[in-house]
């Protein structure tokens, strides 16, 4: 009921603007409105699925985000990275990128060690069992990405630099908007909600 009503108020209220010659545009965007839309999708879509997704079928299942941490790791193995490199690597806050750790660790999926030169530090290695789930999960996760990966591969590598460039730019952009957040925050005495003050 509480949808419909929702529904019906929007269609009246898109209704009236229309009649009144003041549809409501979203003119920032310009040219750019497709992408932005389907960035906004694939990112909706992307969250939706993240509970429990990737799965060894021994207890072992992790959302996306913990996937990643697990992968992140994987992928700079024997780097010699600190946490707090790994999390901005992945783009996360720290406080969040240890807890997807602690959770790694007591699947046993990775250890932790102390450097020796640095025993404050945290170095992070998979496990071996860490190592199994990756590989049989990986296998799908590249199907996904087959399709988008063709298309990628009919561009030139400067076409493709400059998508790198885009994306680039929309991180520096929403981490900018984090400040910004906070400078508000600050400003006018309120506390936004959600992770980005976790930064």
């Amino acid at each position: 009921y509480g949808a419909n009503l929702s529904c019906c108020t929007i269609f009246w209220y898109t209704e009236k603007n229309e009649q009144d010659g003041d549809r409501m545009k979203l003119e920032w965007m310009g040219e750019n409105r497709e992408i932005v839309r389907g960035l906004m999708r694939y990112a909706n879509l992307y969250a939706h699925n993240q509970i429990g997704r990737f799965s060894s079928g021994e207890g072992a299942a992790l959302s996306t985000l913990e996937w990643q941490t697990l992968e992140c790791i994987l992928e700079f193995e024997g780097e010699n990275y600190n946490m707090a490199t790994l999390a901005e690597k992945l783009g996360i806050p720290a406080s969040n990128f240890s807890k997807y750790v602690k959770t790694l660790v007591e699947k046993g999926l990775v250890e932790r060690y102390k450097r020796a030169d640095n025993r404050k530090e945290i170095i992070l290695l998979p496990s071996e069992a860490g190592r199994e789930l990756y590989r049989k999960n990986s296998a799908l996760i590249a199907r996904e990405w087959q399709p988008a990966f063709a298309l990628l591969a009919q561009m030139t590598p400067a076409d493709r630099e400059r998508i790198l460039e885009f994306l680039e730019e929309l991180s520096r952009g929403i981490d900018l908007g984090d400040r910004l957040l906070r400078q508000a925050a600050d400003t006018l005495d309120f506390q936004p909600s959600g992770e980005a003050l976790e930064r």
